[in-house]
């Protein structure tokens, strides 16, 4: 027996259809949307904005330190009143209970000294020196030690020079003056010299520290 040559177990299998050119165009698209190919576009600006940019930024940076170094200066000019006053109201009456108008204007004179001092030694350089000089300046400048028997004698009237009488003024009126009197003061001229060295130093303005009725009796 003869097998039907268009018999199934004969016939070739059928080959799968070859991709055409469009199929594999719309597949690299498909994927090309997915994954680009191309590079990115670039964020970064241009030239000319950047650079406008880092100016503005470097402009507003400087701006913010300058004020934020007047802002100190001005908090630290505050902070050294502020402990003057208080410093002078305290030797003020201490001096004004000791030899009334002649004894305030030395407490105050000597408060203003120990409140500058005060002042350095809570920020300034050479700390520790400079609260040496405080706890010096606290026993020299105590009204006690301001009255002692070498500026005082036992009358109460001054024995240390106050420089010579202005012409045409009266005696009597020189020695009401007792901004002057407290002024040449040996111990007071004295801590005025070291106080000035010290703010020199410091960078301090110490006519921004003085009131109007100090600078009268300078």
């Amino acid at each position: 027996m003869f097998l039907d040559n268009q018999s199934s177990f004969s016939s070739s299998p059928t080959p799968h259809p070859i991709p055409t050119a469009n199929h594999v165009t719309t597949t690299n698209d498909i994927f090309d949307d997915i994954f680009s190919a191309s590079p990115p576009r670039s964020s970064r600006l241009p030239l000319d904005s950047e650079t406008n940019t880092t100016e503005s930024l470097d402009n507003a940076h400087l701006q913010e330190r300058s004020d934020i170094q007047r802002l100190q200066s001005q908090h630290s000019t505050a902070g050294y009143r502020e402990g003057i006053t208080t410093s002078k109201g305290t030797f003020m009456q201490e001096g004004f209970d000791e030899g009334y108008m002649l004894g305030a204007e030395l407490g105050m004179r000597g408060g203003w000294i120990i409140g500058v001092l005060e002042g350095v030694a809570r920020g300034g350089q050479g700390v520790d020196q400079v609260k040496i000089l405080l706890k010096e300046a606290r026993q020299e400048l105590s009204i006690k030690s301001l009255y002692a028997p070498e500026y005082f004698g036992q009358d109460g009237i001054w024995t240390y020079n106050v420089g010579e009488k202005t012409e045409g003024q009266a005696e009597e009126d020189e020695e009401l003056d007792f901004r002057k009197v407290a002024a040449a003061h040996p111990v007071i001229g004295k801590w005025m010299g070291i106080v000035a060295a010290l703010a020199k130093d410091a960078g301090l303005d110490l006519e921004k520290m003085k009131d109007k009725d100090e600078e009268a009796g300078d």
